[in-house]
């Protein structure tokens, strides 16, 4: 396994809620990336409501891979 970073933890985060069911934009705006180009000038939208919805949705994920409830696929690492 490579060395893990905490850049790992942004990365799982953003594959999951995409995963999930998320748009790019909403995964961004979680993520805090700036807007680029004509997006930046005219969307001013903020995502304050998208954002919560993905974050509770892979808080929910994450308590079903960590409880190993509904029938999540848990497979334990070797050491």
């Amino acid at each position: 396994m490579d060395p893990w970073t905490p850049h790992d933890l942004r990365r799982t985060a953003a594959t999951n809620m995409s995963a999930l069911g998320f748009p790019d934009e909403t995964v961004d705006a979680v993520l805090n990336h700036v807007k680029k180009g004509v997006i930046a000038i005219y969307n001013r939208h903020g995502y304050d409501k998208e954002k919560q919805q993905a974050l509770e949705a892979w808080e929910r994920r994450l308590k079903i891979i960590t409880t190993g409830a509904e029938g999540a696929k848990v497979i334990p690492l070797r050491r």
